[in-house]
């Protein structure tokens, strides 16, 4: 069976995930049968052509979660076809052994669309692997030459064979495992000999991750000419590396420029050492710049992918073994469309309200699932402030400006991570508009002694004056009473929300209360504070609660009129 072919006069670049396989050889990613069946199906979701579902030969357990893929994955429609075939190509790996190849065969056989990915080693850096065999065939074991000839050829030859004869359906992948440390020569060989004898993609791996992409680029684009000149133009070059000096993505690309057209990447990158290069790296970098890429390849560049799973793939993945997404991991990454640079927010938001989203960001998160987020921390300005203030229709006045950036500041430093959004709120903005509007509202509070079981509270306000409060509920305490003498001051205040808790992971007698409450009146806001006492937790937060709110309210009262003067002086 021919493998797919280009359509259209275009490129069509054919993804060949190996996560399944090459992703859970590293160590701490195993992956249970029902874990795999669920990856493969988000895969298929995903848009990818081809899933290597694994290594039938490994174990018993590794044989069933590849028939299971093929079986339950394998007659699934992707949702844009490629070439012939509307399902996945469902696919084994296995050594150029007979015992390997027909564990594969059986295995993938219910997939209608599926292939055999076998491979050997041809670097002279790995033919001590094969000593013992080179010998047993009455060759040199530190000759190339009867590696090549005495064990790798015959090999082939024998072994493609077989697979013709068991199932002609099967595309067959050939791998010369380390190739970018082969000699030239000798893969040419091993190469001719590989696609004479049925193989429909020869897969190039850079198995060490050593390649250099400028060499990548010229040694692939030698084996696609070669590939052509002798009549074998059908024939699809495949990609695949690993990450072992950083240059991943990188080389990949260089190889889509020289005539690839089947990349072997990982979700995540996940992979032995270093890891493979990753899918969504190679995504962001043919989606960055298409044009450009386009140009290089020399006709359109197509795909099959539905690039809206992206970000749920690799949370799929990232839950599955166990692993966090790094931050700074392309598309997916918590920190991939997050601005936290003053200077950048401000380019961001104005290129925004200008339609343009490439100011910093040269991908439109929203494509893959994602968010672009104004993380707000002690390098933000007044511009990130600010957004987050309009986003969440909260007051301000412009000549406020640098208090709130100072408190922000303030708040974030000696942070390792940016604040959260209540953070932003119960740090810097309330606090600030409290200093703004010219203080607390309460200044302090006194819990009465007293036998009765109605607690009594003298609460003091920033005049000087007290007000007396008593509980109306026993259960509730001195909480209550404060509750019920605030409502006085400010009438039509409803608390909608109390707790006090320990902090997690501090069970002892001597363990932080942490406080939260939400009050509303019109706005609505939450509010917390930490004390060794869960009274004082407690009583704090509903102080800090209405304080903000007091303040809240005068300040948009002013901002109402700094605006209705503005207006008038207009």
């Amino acid at each position: 069976m021919q493998p797919d072919t280009a359509m259209n006069g275009t490129r069509e670049i054919f993804f060949n995930d190996v996560t399944l396989r090459d992703g859970e050889q590293a160590p701490g990613n195993k992956m249970k049968p029902d874990e795999k069946i669920r990856i493969a199906k988000q895969l298929v979701t995903l848009g990818i052509n081809g899933i290597e579902a694994g290594f039938p030969a490994a174990s018993p357990n590794e044989f069933r979660s590849v028939a299971a893929i093929a079986e339950q994955v394998g007659p699934m429609r992707l949702d844009r076809a490629f070439g012939s075939s509307p399902h996945p190509r469902i696919s084994g790996l296995a050594h150029l052994k007979r015992d390997a190849i027909a564990a594969v065969l059986k295995a993938v056989r219910p997939a209608p669309h599926r292939g055999i990915h076998t491979f050997i080693s041809t670097s002279s850096a790995q033919m001590v692997k094969f000593e013992r065999m080179i010998r047993q065939r009455g060759g040199d074991p530190d000759s190339l030459h009867d590696f090549i000839d005495r064990v790798v050829l015959p090999d082939i030859e024998e072994e493609f064979a077989y697979i013709r004869s068991k199932d002609p359906d099967t595309v067959i992948q050939f791998s010369l495992e380390d190739w970018t440390r082969t000699d030239e020569t000798a893969s040419y060989h091993v190469i001719l000999h590989a696609v004479r004898n049925g193989a429909s993609i020869i897969n190039l791996p850079d198995t060490v991750g050593i390649g250099i992409p400028r060499l990548i680029h010229e040694q692939v684009r030698r084996v696609r000419r070669w590939l052509d000149e002798n009549g074998f133009g059908h024939v699809r070059i495949s990609w695949h590396g690993h990450n072992d000096t950083g240059q991943g993505v990188a080389s990949a690309m260089e190889a889509l420029y020289a005539g690839a057209e089947q990349f072997e990447t990982t979700i995540l990158g996940i992979g032995e050492r270093a890891g493979n290069y990753a899918f969504e790296g190679m995504l962001a970098a043919i989606d960055a710049n298409m044009g450009i890429h386009e140009r290089f390849v020399g006709r359109p560049i197509r795909d099959t992918l539905v690039r809206s799973e992206v970000m749920r793939t690799a949370k799929l993945v990232s839950g599955t073994i166990g692993a966090p997404i790094p931050r700074e991991h392309p598309i997916v990454g918590e920190n991939a469309f997050a601005h936290e640079s003053g200077i950048h927010q401000d380019g961001v938001e104005k290129g925004r309200k200008k339609g343009r989203r490439d100011v910093y960001e040269i991908l439109d998160p929203t494509r893959y699932g994602a968010v672009s987020k104004l993380i707000l921390g002690k390098h933000s300005g007044w511009s990130g402030m600010k957004a987050f203030l309009e986003e969440r229709q909260l007051v301000f006045r412009h000549s406020d400006g640098k208090r709130f950036s100072a408190a922000l500041s303030r708040a974030a430093d000696n942070r390792r991570k940016g604040l959260s959004d209540e953070e932003v709120l119960r740090n810097a903005y309330y606090p600030t508009v409290v200093d703004i509007t010219g203080g607390p509202l309460v200044t302090g509070i006194t819990v009465k002694r007293s036998p009765d079981p109605l607690k009594t509270v003298i609460i003091t306000c920033n005049d000087g004056s007290t007000i007396e409060s008593t509980a109306t509920d026993v259960r509730e305490g001195a909480v209550n009473a404060l509750v019920v003498g605030l409502e006085r001051l400010m009438p039509g205040v409803d608390v909608r929300d109390f707790d006090v808790h320990n902090k997690p992971g501090e069970e002892s007698s001597a363990a932080t209360a942490v406080g939260t409450v939400t009050i509303r009146n019109g706005h609505e806001l939450t509010m917390q504070a930490e004390a060794l006492d869960t009274e004082q937790a407690g009583l704090q937060a509903v102080i800090r609660a209405f304080n903000a709110l007091w303040a809240y309210e005068r300040y948009a009262a002013m901002s109402h009129d700094e605006d209705a003067s503005q207006a008038a002086g207009a």
